[in-house]
């Protein structure tokens, strides 16, 4: 079963000056939630791990635009979906995720190591579920 998931999150816009660029990459836990809906289909799934890559422009007045790419996965513990005849409650059912995003981010200017920031971001998350 696969499905193409929008994601939206808050976007900021400002006008950006951009003096460097830079790119990142993590690794870290994922936890989808407990997902249903009026069809009955429900799944529920263990903490699982996400990596991800990012480039980017700094801008000279504390904005800055970032693309990033992802990789999640996750097992699940069942999923129950009499719409399209699939029910399975046992483990080995793997949820993975590949991601796009376009993130914008305002950092905060201050005189310590400790540097905070806002960001927000919209993209596109292609799910796949594997089912016993």
């Amino acid at each position: 079963m696969s499905r193409l998931l929008l994601v939206v999150a808050m976007i900021t816009f400002g006008p950006c000056a951009y003096a460097d660029n830079y790119s990142s990459a993590g690794v870290g836990a994922n936890c989808w939630a407990k997902t249903s809906n009026d069809d009955e289909l429900e799944a529920g799934s263990e903490a699982g791990y996400l990596t991800y890559i990012a480039t980017g422009l700094v801008g000279e007045n504390g904005y800055r635009v970032e693309l990033e790419l992802s990789y999640r996965r996750n097992n699940v513990h069942g999923i129950n979906d009499p719409a399209n005849g699939i029910i399975s409650t046992g483990d080995g059912n793997i949820i993975t995720g590949i991601g796009g995003f376009l993130n914008v981010a305002y950092d905060f200017s201050n005189s310590s190591r400790f540097q905070p920031y806002l960001m927000g971001g919209a993209g596109l998350l292609y799910l796949t579920v594997e089912d016993d």
